[in-house]
């Protein structure tokens, strides 16, 4: 392999896959190298049994999620086939105490749907009602914008919302959002998300569930369309060093093999960038440090199979002051029998073993479901890395695609846009650098 004017993408995750895609769309014939035998990184579908596939990760998509959906348009992926596109529907539960609703109307256009969703809103009492839509309107008035980033926290007690409007909305959102704790959370970053979602066409608050797992709703079609367009797919492949001189990329060591090259986005985790990037201080000192500066959260999901005619009332619902945080009935994702239950962000939790904590789900799942019985079989899969810790002025650390090495590009969810660590997010990046790397000179 001697092509030096290929492109190279480093990581064949969502964002290295879509920089993929991307480029070849533009011309290019790029090179992808990955260290795992699979792509997909942290949204993929895995085997817990030889005969049981389940993604890595329960994923729940938005509306607003435009360069996704763009680029499914791009992929000839139907999102009738592909997605199940509900308005949202949030169900919060407590083991004692009655259930909250809030359902947005999808026949009235935005922000009205949301004015009405919370005037209907069941379990909510008019001054936990008021105290959002004051909020909600404050914020309209200066675009969803801080003046500067507080925590979520401050910014809800700003805001004067009521206790049991955080408990039973704000917390489980934020959580959701930004897998980051409500006093740690940038409330810059969420007003983001509520914007986009909220403040925009009714649609974009619709919730998409990916009716097929994620290997192949995405990321098999993204391989075959960058290999239809002559792009190559190198799968163990380890990337282990990464060569700059005067300021400009002249190579890469894969697998211990020096390749030349002049072009390459770096489309892997934060810390595996940081990692490659450390040798090379004397150009990149700054982003260094700000790659330094980010830490991450852990998602666990527990997978519960259950006898194909078990169902739950909702498709999703949230729990309130319990392990579990949000169920899914995985019936719509063509695995009947199936229910998933996430925990977002550190906790407690972590310093449980993988049965005692699925033991625990368990109890939490009976007590709400108690004609459930007992599940068939049980799996708990960890992502201790699954996002960057969205936190107060996190926004500062968060680096740009483009470096300052020439040649050099940066992609993944955790470089510079609006958004949390998201799949959107991953390929909005991806977009950013693939561009910036086809207007270089």
């Amino acid at each position: 392999m001697n092509e030096y004017n290929t492109p190279f993408i480093i990581g064949a995750g969502w964002a290295g896959l879509s920089a993929g895609i991307y480029l070849s769309q533009a011309g290019y014939s790029p090179t992808l190298f990955e260290s795992a035998p699979q792509a997909g990184g942290r949204a993929r579908s895995v085997y817990l049994t030889p005969h049981l596939k389940v993604d890595n990760g329960q994923h729940l998509l938005l509306g607003a999620y435009r360069e996704y959906l763009q680029l499914c348009q791009l992929l000839s992926l139907s999102e009738k086939t592909m997605l199940l596109r509900q308005p949202l529907q949030l169900l919060f539960r407590t083991p004692h105490h009655p259930s909250r609703e809030i359902h947005l109307p999808a026949f009235l256009p935005s922000p009205l749907h949301l004015l009405w969703g919370l005037l209907i809103a069941q379990g909510y009492s008019f001054t936990e009602k008021y105290a959002v839509l004051s909020m909600m309107s404050r914020l309209l008035l200066h675009d969803f914008t801080l003046s500067s980033d507080c925590s979520v926290q401050k910014l809800l007690h700003t805001y004067q919302q009521p206790v049991t409007i955080i408990q039973y909305l704000w917390q489980p959102l934020c959580l959701a959002a930004l897998n980051t704790p409500l006093h740690l959370a940038s409330a810059q970053v969420f007003l983001n998300v509520l914007k986009s979602s909220f403040i925009a066409p009714q649609y974009h608050s619709n919730t998409l569930l990916i009716r097929q797992p994620l290997s192949d709703s995405f990321v098999t079609p993204a391989i075959q369309y960058i290999q239809q367009h002559q792009a190559k797919l190198l799968l163990r492949h380890k990337v282990t060093q990464l060569h700059i001189t005067d300021k400009t990329v002249c190579g890469i060591s894969v697998n211990q093999q020096f390749i030349p090259c002049s072009q390459v986005i770096l489309a892997t985790p934060a810390h595996i960038t940081r990692r490659l990037l450390a040798p090379h201080k004397i150009f990149l000192q700054a982003l260094t440090q700000q790659l330094a500066a980010l830490s991450f959260e852990p998602i666990y999901t527990a997978y519960f199979q259950y006898p194909e005619h078990i169902t739950l009332p909702e498709y999703m619902s949230a729990s309130i002051a319990t392990l579990g945080q949000w169920y899914f009935d995985r019936r719509h994702c063509q695995q009947p029998g199936m229910i998933a239950i996430v925990i977002s962000s550190q906790g407690h939790h972590t310093t449980f073993s993988s049965s005692t904590l699925l033991t625990y789900l368990e109890a939490e799942l009976q007590h709400y479901f108690p004609a459930l019985g007992k599940p068939l079989q049980r799996f708990l899969i960890k992502e201790q890395r699954a996002t960057f810790s969205c936190q107060v002025n996190i926004q500062h650390y968060r680096p740009q695609q483009i470096t300052p090495v020439k040649g050099l590009y940066l992609s993944g969810d955790y470089t510079l846009t609006p958004y949390p660590a998201t799949l959107e997010s991953a390929i909005l990046s991806a977009r950013l650098a693939s561009q910036a790397l086809a207007t270089e000179h």
